[in-house]
């Protein structure tokens, strides 16, 4: 199984049933006629790529017309190169990337088009994965550059509206949902009718629960996987539909009523390692650890509302309704913190972190960080005492005992003699 059936169901060149008929290899030549008879490239063209690359540039062709970036007599002038560099432009429009969008592969940045966080990991604070906008454009909902101009809370409203007049549900029933439920029971929908399972007047009449059902009988049908289906999320699901191995979802899975629902042990190695694309571990309930929890990063931190825009490494003050600003005042008693993620230091906890339509960061409140510091009312040693200065979002040494109380940040972890820049500092308001 690979992502070439994904490709053949989101492009409408194939039906569930269909494909669930053919063998891999039938998918990859349909896949490959379709592509050259889709663009201004040779069947040999195609040929010569492996499964990965001839997916990615199928996921590219596919985006770029469901998304109505171009027309279908467009595409056929242009080569998949071309498309691949359309696609860059588009989504440095979405995303406010640049070059760090070229070094993804094609598939990836389809992925990023639906609305995955993995172009802005460490590039823009706090900002996480929502297939809410990936739904929107699978179902045809709305257009790429619709989705451009409207918040992340008014796709999902609409979202929320699309689904109450394609289902039996009311709009209430969705709004109690969270956005990682929402997107799951979007894409179940939006899969179910344009994989030619069921016409969008039979699923006007069937709640979102018996959607997921249908879902899982026809999954069965293509992976045999049975009982173990019903543990899967819904986006897992689909996206278990769409080609993606469903076998390490579900690999290991334990029930207990009275014991451990999974044991593992190891004499010299790891008992238990967990890996995964959204999450590596996923608890329900409470966590006991009898040894040590060992971090590799570096803060504590706790994410905020920020009132402004603000970098890693800026020194960050409240401002009047609780949310935080970037500082600018000497010996500030008003200090919070300062922004994690400069340098090589990451936060190793993160407090608070959920899903807001307001700007959040995570801000340092313990432990080692990158801070802007300003040398120019005196030279840093290590050791001193920092707090902050007029040089916005800038600490500087508290040369002021009387006026430091209150405000100083943390110490100083490296010395800076003059001028601006960016040092380790210890996390210790007080």
């Amino acid at each position: 199984m690979s992502l070439i059936r994904g490709v053949l169901l989101a492009g409408n060149f194939r039906t569930q049933q269909e494909l669930n008929g053919m063998s891999n290899e039938d998918q990859r030549n349909t896949l490959i006629v379709e592509l050259s008879g889709h663009t201004n490239q040779p069947v040999p063209h195609f040929q010569a790529m492996d499964d990965a690359a001839l997916a990615g540039t199928g996921a590219v062709f596919v985006f770029l017309r469901r998304a109505k970036i171009r027309t279908e007599q467009e595409l056929k002038t242009i080569s998949d190169d071309d498309q691949r560099n359309i696609l860059i432009v588009e989504i440095g429009s979405q995303t406010n990337l640049g070059r760090e969008l070229q070094a993804l592969s094609n598939l990836d940045l389809v992925l990023v088009g639906l609305g995955s966080d993995l172009a802005a990991k460490g590039a823009i604070p706090g900002k996480v994965s929502s297939f809410i906008r990936g739904v929107l454009l699978a179902g045809q909902f709305r257009t790429q550059h619709e989705l451009n101009t409207i918040s992340d809370d008014d796709r999902r409203n609409t979202l929320i509206v699309e689904l109450s007049g394609r289902t039996n549900q009311p709009g209430s029933h969705f709004q109690a949902m969270n956005d990682h439920d929402l997107e799951g029971t979007g894409a179940v929908l939006v899969f179910l009718r344009e994989a030619g399972i069921r016409t969008d007047e039979q699923l006007n009449t069937i709640s979102d629960d018996d959607q997921r059902n249908l879902l899982i009988v026809e999954i069965d049908a293509q992976t045999k996987l049975g009982l173990r289906l019903q543990s899967l999320t819904n986006m897992e699901l689909v996206l278990g539909a769409l080609g993606v191995p469903l076998n390490p979802f579900n690999e290991l899975h334990g029930t207990s009523k009275g014991g451990d629902g999974v044991f593992g042990e190891s004499k010299v190695g790891v008992g238990i390692h967990g890996k995964g694309g959204r999450l590596a571990g996923f608890f329900e309930g409470d966590v006991e650890v009898t040894g040590d929890i060992r971090l590799t990063n570096a803060d504590f931190a706790e994410d905020f509302e920020i009132a402004d825009s603000a970098g890693p490494g800026t020194v960050m003050v409240l401002n009047q309704l609780g949310a935080l600003r970037e500082s600018h005042q000497a010996y500030d008693r008003r200090v919070a913190g300062v922004v994690s993620g400069a340098g090589h230091f990451k936060p190793g906890i993160i407090l608070d972190r959920h899903e807001s339509q307001s700007k959040r960061l995570p801000i340092a409140l313990l432990g080692k960080v990158y801070c802007k510091v300003d040398a120019e009312s005196a030279p840093i040693e290590v050791g001193d005492l920092l707090t902050t200065s007029a040089t916005p979002g800038h600490a500087m040494k508290a040369a002021d005992p009387g006026k430091a109380f209150g405000a100083v940040i943390g110490k100083a972890l490296q010395p800076w003699p003059s001028g601006q820049g960016l040092i380790p500092i210890l996390i210790a308001l007080q």
